[in-house]
């Protein structure tokens, strides 16, 4: 009889250390995942936020390319205006002057084509950022949270209950009376 009691009690016993081992690694697997979820979590703002400083990025530098090309065609129309100009100064002249006017003018549309080129080649450098740009939103916003766990896991590791609210408390009154014996009340 005492030996099936100390047998009862060591299976019994057992039974509590394989449960409570099993609890163990279940909560251990749990915590794994959920740090595995987290991890997952960060990861993924990470991305959205690098991708989003690389967006800002490209935006800045396609105002900069932007406004290089402006600058650049403000030049080519300049020095196209001082072409017309002189062109227009030689016309019917046939002296040293109007020849070397026509010399001047020759540079000047020589001038405003290359400023021209560097215009029309900044403005494609600048819309190579700006899709560049809004290559990399697009990619911020198709980056995916990590999925909910599934909902076998909230019944097995319920939340914490929630504190209860306090309903239809009435305001407390102010200690008048105390507060007068100090000289503090009313």
């Amino acid at each position: 009889m005492a030996d099936t009691n100390d047998e009862a009690i060591r299976e019994a016993e057992e039974e509590l250390r394989v449960r409570g081992e099993l609890e163990q690694d279940a909560l251990a697997e749990r915590e794994r995942q959920d740090t595995r979820r987290r991890h997952d979590v960060n990861l993924a703002d990470a991305e959205v936020a690098e991708a989003l400083r690389l967006a800002h990025a490209d935006d800045q530098t396609r105002a900069r390319y932007r406004g290089e090309a402006r600058r650049e065609a403000q030049l080519s129309r300049q020095d196209t205006a001082r072409e017309v100009r002189l062109r227009a100064g030689t016309a019917g002249r046939d002296d040293p002057a109007a020849d070397a006017d026509r010399n001047k003018a020759d540079r000047y549309r020589a001038s405003a084509i290359i400023e021209t080129n560097r215009a029309n080649r900044d403005d494609a450098t600048a819309d190579t950022y700006s899709a560049d740009a809004r290559e990399r939103r697009l990619e911020a916003a198709q980056v995916q949270e990590p999925e909910q766990p599934p909902a076998v896991e909230a019944v097995l590791n319920p939340p914490k209950p929630a504190p209860r609210a306090r309903k239809n408390l009435r305001f407390r009154r102010r200690k008048t009376k105390e507060l007068r014996d100090y000289g503090l009340g009313d």
